[in-house]
């Protein structure tokens, strides 16, 4: 029987009363103090179970240990409650955490639930792997102890990937700067293939990104991690191979990182096998602090209210698709950005006619630069006015749903403005829609302006 603490809203507190623990300890303490929360320490062992006489001499002289290590942390401020249980030391901690609902589980790095530290993992890894709630793995306290005592601000280095868990990872990130000053950096390793989905030609010998695709990669970051790690957080954006958590600790190095924070998926079974996990490589390998947030953190909280300052409208110079363009303006606030996008196909002529020659056209350079014309004639006069920018951009592509949403990417829209018609479900299976096919892909934001009925 687990014994439970009633503390609600506590730092979980694992020890096994080695030096690495009392480290571990020490920043959970100092932590929890900084953030006016209560410490629930824990130590928990198979043999802590009723069981026969020696295994009762242990569990007393675990209680004792307990007790002169709940002392020491109320001796630097903390609201301790011990807890002593058996069973292992990851269920217990994780049961803890969810009994008390707990807002971080503190353990450290070393200490495994058996001889064979490979075959199973260690403690802090499994608890990390299986908690509903942040977990940090303190290896290296000295750095976050000098911050918690408001010696110097905190680096911390958060690798992000456009997923929920990193989204988890960035709001907690947030919250931690409520215990002192942090430097953050915010990194993200991109992958040759991802010149494709900016609409950019594939090059899988290139070591680095191209300008344009390095400025539309950080362009991108910046407009998604803005609302949740802040305007001065420092921006990373290098091009990788190979393993991406091997890439992710060569980032941090490089940052000087104390901490480093992660999101974590949590896989199961076959998963866990088939797909290479980043924030377990983290565990593995990092020699400093490491925090797993888990996805489910931010499905608890109510995300910040975004800021939409780049605002992609997309017309093919239909009455309703330019009716969109007034709706983007009244998106966009003051100092914003709305961008008029119009998709021709590489061959189109004026008139609705086609070029039948490949290669450059004089006349298809003609008909372009026409629609740049046009779309900056659909600028509406308020825009000066209401205080926002406006600029036009034709690109050239044969599938106008997938070149919107690419150029979204390399835009950094934080919201796609379209027109539709509305139509039935049975014409959207038969004819097909742009905005449907948007709506389907983008990971973006869309909204959508309907005709006004007749």
């Amino acid at each position: 029987m687990v014994e439970q603490s009633p503390i609600r809203h506590a730092v979980v507190c694992g020890t096994d009363f080695t030096r690495n623990a009392k480290e571990a300890a020490d920043v959970a303490s100092a932590l929890a103090v900084a953030l006016g929360l209560p410490i629930v320490l824990v130590h928990a062992s198979p043999d802590a179970a009723p069981g026969p006489p020696a295994a009762k001499v242990m569990a007393k002289t675990w209680r004792e240990a307990l007790k002169a290590e709940a002392a020491r942390l109320r001796g630097r401020g903390a609201t301790v409650t011990e807890v002593l249980a058996g069973g292992h030391p990851d269920e217990v901690l994780v049961e803890q955490a969810q009994a008390c609902d707990a807002r971080l589980i503190v353990v450290g790095a070393l200490g495994t639930r058996s001889a064979s530290r490979h075959q199973l993992g260690s403690v802090s890894e499994r608890t990390a792997e299986s908690a509903p709630v942040p977990t940090l793995v303190v290896r290296r306290a000295d750095p976050l102890l000098a911050w918690l005592g408001g010696e110097r601000p905190l680096n911390v280095f958060l690798g992000f990937d456009y997923t929920l868990p990193a989204e988890a990872a960035l709001a907690w990130v947030r919250e931690l700067r409520r215990a002192g000053p942090c430097r953050v950096t915010v990194a993200y390793a991109n992958w040759p293939e991802e010149r494709e989905r900016l609409g950019f030609p594939r090059d899988p010998s290139a070591v680095e990104n191209p300008a344009a695709v390095q400025e539309a990669l950080e362009r991108s970051l910046r407009s998604r991690v803005s609302a949740l790690a802040g305007d001065d957080a420092r921006l990373v954006v290098h091009a990788a191979r190979g393993r991406a958590d091997l890439a992710l600790l060569e980032m941090a190095t490089e940052a000087q990182a104390d901490l480093i924070v992660t999101g974590t998926h949590q896989q199961k079974g076959l998963g866990r096998l088939l797909t290479p996990s980043v924030s377990r490589g983290l565990l593995h390998t990092a020699l400093v602090s490491v925090v797993t947030v888990p996805a489910v953190q931010a499905l608890k909280k109510v995300p910040p209210v975004p800021s939409l300052r780049r605002v992609l409208v997309a017309t093919d110079f239909s009455p309703l698709a330019n009716r969109a363009i007034s709706h983007a303006l009244a998106v966009a606030p003051p100092g914003g950005l709305v961008q008029i996008l119009h998709v021709v196909h590489p061959l189109a002529l004026a008139g609705g006619e086609f070029e039948v020659t490949l290669g450059p056209s004089a006349r298809h350079a003609s008909h372009v630069r026409a629609c740049e014309r046009r779309l900056k004639g659909l600028v509406p006069d308020e825009a000066c006015a209401l205080g926002v920018g406006v600029e036009v951009a034709v690109v050239e592509d044969e599938d106008p749903a997938a070149a919107i949403c690419r150029h979204a990417e390399r835009f950094a829209a934080d919201v796609i403005v379209m027109g539709s018609q509305g139509r039935s479900a049975l014409a959207r299976v038969v004819l097909g829609s742009v905005a449907q096919a948007v709506m389907a892909s983008s990971k973006r934001p869309v909204f959508i302006v309907r005709a006004p009925k007749a």
